[in-house]
């Protein structure tokens, strides 16, 4: 019998939080219930109530809230105060961190199910979810993807043929109330697990070991400790819970005044290999302003955070990302060849970058091989479009500036005329001023044009002090770098003259 966390696990953390969903990894749970609404400017949200008032310091209709709005509220202090800072999850973020650890029964409030669709697909996790909702939007889902996994209500035994008949379910789900043997009979003879919500009165022992020996495959309980507890000590194997994931990383603090930000490229390359989330989590505890990330999209459409067209030289694996898929991909090892200690570590989704990135670093978007449409798309999920710098050709700019004119691009030029020309056409909001033929003028001119001025000393273009300090002393406002540690000791002497 299977065990779903009810919004996450409700006895010991805050419901519908990351903190409920790390527990319940760490306990190891087969599902967790998220219920997943939709602010006012278009994100998806993990909260039950359709306001904020119970369950935050805020008051409100999340439906008329924005994303920003609703991410400022404490949701973790109501419960305990050792979770204040506790926020309203972003469903992109709760995919980021399941991946690979947890499944989802995907409870559907308030949400467009092709949006929700849309997220399982590019984070390959179709079927790791359950999706319970109307049997409408279940049959929208299942014509536009057949592998979804959808689960409608079943009330009463005598409906599972029809139900049979139009979605072909291998789940349903029967909400509270006391065990319908005929029901799970009915499931059963149809191919179908059922589904059994026990929260509440129903969470004791009794009951936990009658739906046990009425054949109920999955109960949802609010107490996930207890009934692993009941179902040991009835003689139930379970599968020992993988590794918990690591907390959040902590953000590190700059020792200058951070006047001129810098940028890891492909994150902390000598500490960790580079673009995996050692690499990232790295650059977040050292306190560094971004994260560079390369985008390239797999042969199955995924965005993923590496930066050559190949997975040979960075994994144990051979092939052109582009005719790999993702599931390929991630089961390649892309840490050894760094050190034996990042055995394991996986090539990342785009989207997990962004999901340890937010709230804690800028990211610097390095566009490889990516269609403009889905990359926006994710920034918006992730409501980061203010928080990444999109560094691309000048062709996908103004792709990205029509999709979401509030995406911060940065095109590079090789001249002070070239800068100019990117300021009238594209106007920016940055530019990198290449190194080769970097000047103190092109600096003045960024600023002049009301443009932030970057520049890149990474991949063997320098990264020596002497280049370091000549950027600096010519009024860079970023620094991209594979020298981190480096640099920061050349701006800590401009602080201390």
């Amino acid at each position: 019998m299977k065990i779903i966390g009810h919004r996450g696990a409700r006895s010991e953390t805050p419901q519908n939080t990351l903190a409920g969903l790390r527990r319940a990894i760490e306990l190891g749970l087969d599902y967790v219930e998220l219920d997943l609404r939709t602010t006012s400017d278009g994100k998806i949200v993990d909260i039950h109530n359709s306001t904020v008032d119970d369950t935050t310091n805020g008051t409100g209709a999340i439906a008329s809230m924005t994303c920003a709005e609703i991410r400022r509220l404490d949701a973790g202090s109501w419960f305990d105060p050792k979770f204040k800072g506790e926020k309203i999850p972003l469903f992109v973020e709760e995919l980021a961190l399941a991946k690979g650890r947890m499944k989802f029964y995907l409870d559907m409030k308030d949400v467009d199910p092709m949006h929700v669709l849309r997220l399982l697909e590019q984070f390959d996790m179709v079927q790791d979810a359950v999706c319970f909702d109307g049997i409408e939007e279940l049959t929208r889902m299942q014509s536009a993807n057949p592998r979804v996994q959808v689960m409608p209500r079943l009330a009463r035994a005598e409906d599972m043929p029809a139900l049979a008949e139009r979605l072909k379910p291998k789940y349903v789900e029967r909400g509270g109330g006391p065990i319908d043997v005929a029901a799970v009979k009915a499931a059963h003879k149809y191919g179908a697990e059922y589904f059994l919500d026990i929260q509440g009165e129903g969470d004791n022992e009794k009951h936990i070991l009658e739906c046990l020996r009425a054949g109920v495959d999955a109960v949802q309980t609010d107490n996930p400790a207890l009934v692993l507890d009941v179902l040991r000590r009835a003689g139930v194997e379970r599968l020992k819970p993988g590794p918990a994931p690591e907390p959040p990383p902590v953000r590190g603090a700059r020792k200058d005044s951070g006047r001129v930000k810098i940028i890891a490229h492909r994150g902390v390359v000598k500490r960790a290999p580079q673009n995996t989330l050692f690499a990232t989590r790295g650059t977040i505890t050292m306190g560094l302003d971004y994260i560079e990330t390369d985008v390239r999209t797999t042969g199955d459409g995924l965005l993923i955070d590496i930066h050559n067209d190949s997975v040979d030289g960075t994994t144990n694996g051979r092939g052109a990302v582009r005719e790999l898929r993702y599931a390929q991909i991630r089961a390649l090892d892309a840490g050894s060849w760094f050190s034996p200690k990042f055995k394991g570590a996986h090539i990342p989704l785009l989207g997990e970058v962004l999901a340890l990135a937010k709230d804690r670093a800028g990211v610097y978007l390095d566009w490889k091989d990516a269609d403009p449409e889905p990359v926006v798309r994710l920034l918006q999920d992730f409501d980061m479009t203010r928080d990444v710098l999109v560094h691309a050709d000048e062709d996908i700019c103004r792709k990205v500036k029509a999709l979401d004119p509030t995406v911060v691009l940065m095109p590079g030029a090789d001249s002070v005329d070239e800068i100019r020309a990117l300021a009238k056409s594209l106007a920016p909001q940055a530019i990198e001023f290449r190194w080769r033929g970097f000047s103190e003028e092109g600096v003045r001119v960024c600023h002049e044009l009301g443009t932030f001025c970057a520049t890149s000393l990474a991949g063997g273009r320098g990264d020596t002090p002497e280049d370091m300090r000549r950027a600096v002393a010519g009024g860079v406002d970023m620094i991209e770098t594979d020298e981190p540690e480096m640099l920061l000791k050349v701006l800590d002497s401009f602080e201390s003259r």
